[in-house]
């Protein structure tokens, strides 16, 4: 029992079941730990009994987070409605370029070309090219680049960047197996259910040895995993998939991929920019700022963001470019 006296007490609320001084923190908790520490000293067995609750405790509270993670992640089985995809990304090519500093962003860009291991002979496909200039940043180092993409909108835009554009469904692709040399993609497969399908079709168009190339935002760690799989789904809805670094890397080797390569890229992202956007209501948009302005300690702790005092939201996010093989 502890016993302690405050000038002027503050309490957590009318029934008065919190003390919330903060000066009463550290002279309190340094206390107990002075008490319970003498007590252990006097009674290993009494010790040891505690701490095997502790970790029983937390081991427990860890299998559940887990438990609650798994059903929260797990995706639908169904098909990609083609037409809802075209709807949105039709509409948001109206301001594609604007809607987010990492479409166009230089280094972000330059981190996917400078993956490239193939030659100058060599034919490369952008699938879901968008406007096409992920693919563009491979002229130069390959032959030709093809684009593909599910949206009129999309493939009018990335013909001015690339060689050639095809509309298709990347379930479906409408190339020969063993067509491309490179295949390079970005911030896509969480958007899909059954993301191993279209890597399946990736790695069937590639040629034996072929290189695949992908960017993808991932989470820091499992900690700041679930919040910004809540923030991501707010602002897309089409969302299916937070993947974590390992998840990503068994989805590349469970389609046949080795030699697995990673770098990693921080970029600054302006949220209230990024959720200015058709797909994201405005109530998604007050409820996203909610999450960063109550984040949990733990995400907090791992996953670096700023809030101004005008209230502006700047996130850094962590790319993370892959690069994998088919092998020979």
């Amino acid at each position: 029992m502890v016993s302690a006296k405050a000038a002027h007490p503050n309490f957590e609320s009318q029934t008065k079941s919190r003390l919330t001084n903060a000066e009463l923190s550290a002279p309190l908790e340094a206390a107990v730990a002075a008490q319970v520490l003498a007590a252990f000293r006097r009674d290993p067995s009494a010790a040891a009994a505690v701490m095997e609750r502790v970790l029983q405790a937390r081991s427990a509270k860890l299998a559940a987070r887990r438990a609650a993670e798994k059903v929260y992640f797990q995706r639908v089985h169904r098909e990609i409605d083609e037409s809802v995809y075209r709807e949105q990304f039709g509409a948001r090519s109206r301001n594609w370029h604007d809607s987010a500093a990492w479409i166009t962003h230089d280094k972000l860009l330059k981190a996917h070309a400078a993956l490239c291991e193939k030659g100058k002979g060599a034919v490369a496909l952008d699938v879901c090219c968008g406007s096409g200039v992920v693919g563009a940043s491979f002229k130069g180092k390959v032959k030709k680049v093809i684009g593909l993409d599910l949206t009129p909108e999309m493939v009018a835009m990335a013909r001015t960047r690339l060689d050639e554009v095809t509309q298709g469904n990347v379930y479906r692709m409408p190339f020969e197996g063993a067509s491309f040399d490179l295949v390079c993609t970005r911030e896509v497969l969480h958007l899909l259910p059954e993301p191993e399908r279209p890597v399946s079709e990736i790695f069937r168009v590639l040629k034996p040895g072929g290189q695949f190339i992908v960017g993808q935002i991932l989470p820091f760690c499992e900690d700041d995993a679930p919040w910004m799989y809540r923030i991501f789904k707010k602002k897309q809805p089409l969302l299916f998939n937070m993947f974590q670094e390992e998840d990503f890397r068994r989805l590349l080797a469970g389609a046949g991929f080795s030699s697995v390569k990673m770098r990693e890229l921080a970029v600054w992202e302006s949220i209230d920019v990024w959720i200015d956007s058709y797909e994201t209501t405005s109530l998604s948009r007050h409820e996203i700022r909610q999450l960063y302005l109550n984040a949990p300690a733990q995400a907090k702790a791992v996953h670096p963001f700023r809030i101004s005092p005008s209230g502006e939201i700047h996130d850094l996010w962590r790319w993370c470019v892959f690069s994998a093989r088919k092998p020979a």
